[in-house]
């Protein structure tokens, strides 16, 4: 009977199936006929609004022999020229993007190359990565990108009530602004910070003895914490009503 249908119909055994079933879900009296209520009430359980007019309309092209009903030929029908026309516009999408795809490769080939790494070129080690990684977040966090399109001074400067002339190290009141020894003593902070919980991470390695990991617990949490007090310093010294 399913090899019958799915010839009659045009359509594979999962899509039989699956109208199959959304049909037996929507005639909920299992009389065999899908009513506009039935209809409304499938479409209200699922959350997608329709007006009474779209159902009719809906209803009234399925409905072929105009009885004011669908029944399940007209419904598998009416159904199947649907699947049939989305999957061959599908189809007919995909061939068109393949030939837009291979028009440039038609008109430029690809040149054949054969490279071979050089053998000076070597895997780096887990020590050089880390030192890599460490070295590029002390350069982002400090603003080493700020610093060479505005070209802050190293520090500045404020003059007191007295007309003394005192350096300063923090520009404060600026957000988007910093010196560049504020900078770079912020992003030693947060580097540190960031290995403290390097050497948290690495307490949990088997096998290590535990002299060695409680020398690495209590490092690490002295680093995490230097690196809170003196961030939360900065900040104070930065925008000195933030934290009050």
């Amino acid at each position: 009977m399913a090899g019958k249908e799915t010839n009659m119909y045009g359509l594979r055994p999962d899509q039989l199936y699956e109208l199959q079933t959304a049909f037996h879900q929507i005639d909920t009296d299992h009389n065999g006929y899908i009513s506009g209520d039935e209809m409304r009430t499938c479409l209200y359980r699922n959350n997608i609004g329709y007006s009474d007019a779209d159902v009719q309309r809906v209803l009234a092209q399925m409905d072929f022999n105009r009885d004011g009903r669908v029944s399940y030929d007209e419904y598998m029908g009416f159904m199947s020229k649907i699947y049939r026309g989305l999957f061959d516009l599908i189809i007919k999408r995909v061939k068109t993007m393949e030939g837009l795809y291979r028009l440039p490769f038609n008109v430029v080939q690809c040149p054949n190359l054969k490279l071979k790494k050089p053998s000076w070129i070597r895997k780096p080690s887990n020590t050089m990565v880390l030192f890599g990684l460490l070295v590029s977040y002390f350069l982002v966090t400090a603003g080493v990108i700020y610093d060479i399109i505005v070209e802050p001074p190293s520090v500045g400067s404020t003059t007191d009530e007295y007309g003394h002339h005192k350096p300063v190290a923090f520009m404060a009141w600026r957000i988007n602004g910093q010196y560049i020894m504020e900078g770079l003593a912020a992003a030693f902070m947060f580097t540190l910070g960031g290995l403290g919980f390097i050497l948290l991470d690495q307490t949990n390695k088997p096998n290590m003895p535990r002299l060695n990991r409680v020398l690495m617990i209590l490092c690490s949490f002295i680093f995490i914490l230097v690196a809170y007090c003196a961030t939360k310093i900065f900040i104070r010294i930065k925008m000195p009503s933030y934290l009050s």
